[in-house]
């Protein structure tokens, strides 16, 4: 008896089935069995046993449902997944171009750099050569005026 108390306390099935054979037998303290108990438990035995095959019959129920929801979480990860990367195509794509155009644009903020580089310097030497030529003339120009008057 104390072996199936302690299967039933761990909830294993065969501890269950000790349980329910000692409530059969009736097995005493002495270790008698009453054959009145066997009779009386031998109808009491049929409860028993529709009761086990519908909890066998739930449990298979139980188990066709939650397969059929694995199943179908499974289904609806590959279909992320298939999702995921068909957005990473179609990212990588325009990020394709986008670097192209990126790149396209880069090239001509540098060529825009490199012509001011080169065109500056020549503009401020020309800047100041005509500066110095017009000085040069507004000079000769207030000398011409001074001999004038």
């Amino acid at each position: 008896m104390k072996v199936a108390t302690e299967k039933k306390k761990q909830g294993l099935p065969y501890g269950m089935l000790f349980t329910h054979m000692f409530h059969i037998l009736k097995v005493g303290m002495i270790e008698e069995i009453g054959l009145s108990s066997i009779f009386s438990a031998a109808s009491s035995r049929e409860p028993h046993l529709s009761k086990l095959e519908d909890s066998i019959a739930e449990i298979k129920e139980e188990q066709r449902k939650l397969s059929k929801n694995m199943k179908d979480i499974a289904t609806s990860m590959k279909l992320g997944f298939e999702d995921i990367k068909k957005l990473h195509v179609v990212h990588t794509k325009h990020f394709g171009a986008l670097d192209k155009e990126m790149r396209g644009l880069k090239h001509q903020v540098n060529n825009s750099i490199h012509v001011t580089r080169n065109v500056f310097p020549h503009s401020v030497d020309e800047f100041a050569s005509t500066s110095t030529e017009l000085q040069a003339y507004v000079k000769s120009s207030a000398e011409n005026i001074i001999k004038a008057t």
